[in-house]
């Protein structure tokens, strides 16, 4: 937790110009914002001993629709081994008013052995700017097996990066010991080029505290 609240210390000081940027996803949990039409997004997660998640999606209208490939070894000098292709498609229902929050639905294919996280599966989510500017309230339901809850809120401060956190897998508030909490850090390097630090299951209850870097490139096409 100490270099969790330095990094964020740093980064938040630290005087170089970023860029304002989509906040489409926390760590592992969606919001209702989607990108600009007519915008490829190429995502990467750098995860575990050299294990890489990459995510290609494209955004039309109200629409995306992507893919993720995860690939186990991608570095090191272990043979890689490459998991099947899963889907993802978000649906903007409502992109949000003065009293009414931004609405979303969608799948997120990307689950169990794959990037250490639970598939999402068929989810609905709501965001809504609440009292300071820039600060986001996420809520939201997915269903894959069973149906679980999440929420979480993001803070953009000076236009310059987001800060985020998310409590997920909520489903029995009496066992506590599945429900995760993350929490994440992204910048712009440039208008094209992001940069994210995730921590994930912060506090250690009942899996591994995880440590991710993550890049994304974003195009017209």
């Amino acid at each position: 937790m100490k270099k969790l609240l330095l990094i964020f210390i740093f980064l938040m000081i630290f005087p170089i110009s970023l860029l304002a940027q989509n906040l489409t996803e926390l760590v592992d949990t969606p919001t209702a914002d989607i990108y600009e039409s007519g915008t490829y997004n190429l995502n990467l997660r750098v995860y575990g001993s050299g294990n890489v998640l990459t995510r290609l999606l494209f955004s039309v209208k109200f629409f995306e629709l992507g893919a993720y490939l995860d690939v186990d070894n991608a570095t090191g000098n272990l043979d890689p081994k490459a998991h099947d292709v899963q889907p993802l498609v978000k649906i903007r229902l409502y992109p949000g008013g003065q009293i009414l929050p931004a609405l979303a639905i969608g799948y997120d294919g990307q689950g169990e052995n794959y990037y250490f996280k639970e598939p999402k599966g068929f989810y609905v989510v709501l965001s809504k700017e609440l009292l300071i500017p820039g600060l986001i309230l996420h809520i939201g339901g997915n269903n894959r097996d069973y149906t679980y809850g999440f929420a979480g809120a993001s803070y953009t401060f000076e236009e310059q990066g987001s800060v985020f956190v998310e409590y997920e897998r909520i489903r029995d508030m009496s066992d506590l010991t599945n429900n995760k909490f993350n929490a994440g850090l992204k910048f712009q390097i440039t208008k094209e080029l992001g940069m994210e630090f995730d921590f994930k299951n912060v506090g250690n209850r009942g899996t591994e505290y995880e440590r991710v870097l993550r890049f994304d490139y974003s195009g017209e096409f």
